[in-house]
């Protein structure tokens, strides 16, 4: 009996310090990912980026639409605070590791030059009421010099796939969840949310 007991602490011990191993691993590569998108350095950014999404999106592609949009002539983008809210407990499947991670930070979008001159109250109007609807209107807010700044809370789900010794993310959206779904399988996707549930 007392020898089954131990078998069992020590099958506690050893699942426990591997879930904080985990942790602690994606709360490092996360921090990373969103540094190189603050520094919009998005050819790195791509390392961090679940590979299966390439087969959608091709990596050049994906690229080159973050560098136009975040290049968007009469526009700066800045972001600010990141917070890793919580890291969920992660399961193994398929010889993979999977966790949903909950983030946040914020950024703000500044209009400037002729942009700036053509956006009457009218268009910033217009223009809260999309960001409102899009991120909720608790976390948009107009400011001075015709900007927003935008709070975005959002969920990742981290991948840990053998021999790399970095985890994956792609964000889980509704806009993304048919290229989730052929990434992720349905059953894995329903054990991380059992999972984020239970804790």
């Amino acid at each position: 009996m007392k020898k089954f007991l131990l078998l069992a602490l020590i099958g506690i011990f050893f699942s426990t310090a591997s879930f904080a191993q985990d942790d602690q691993g994606i709360q490092d590569d996360l921090t990373e990912y969103i540094q190189l998108t603050k520094d919009m350095k998005f050819d790195a950014l791509m390392e961090y980026i679940n590979p299966e999404l390439f087969e959608f999106v091709p990596r050049e592609l994906l690229v080159q639409t973050f560098e136009e949009i975040f290049n968007t002539p009469g526009m700066d983008f800045s972001f600010g605070d990141f917070t890793v809210e919580k890291v969920h407990p992660s399961i193994s499947a398929d010889g993979k590791t999977y966790a949903l991670v909950d983030y946040a930070m914020d950024m703000t979008m500044k209009f400037t030059g002729e942009a700036a001159e053509e956006m009457d109250d009218e268009a910033l109007d217009l223009m809260e009421s999309m960001f409102a609807m899009q991120f909720g209107e608790d976390n948009v807010e107009r400011l001075d010099g015709k900007a927003f700044k935008i709070n975005t809370e959002k969920t990742m789900i981290a991948t840990k796939v053998p021999d790399v010794d970095h985890w994956y993310f792609i964000e889980q959206s509704g806009e993304m969840q048919g290229i989730i779904d052929s990434i992720v399988d349905k059953e894995v996707q329903e054990q991380l949310l059992k999972a984020k549930l239970v804790q």
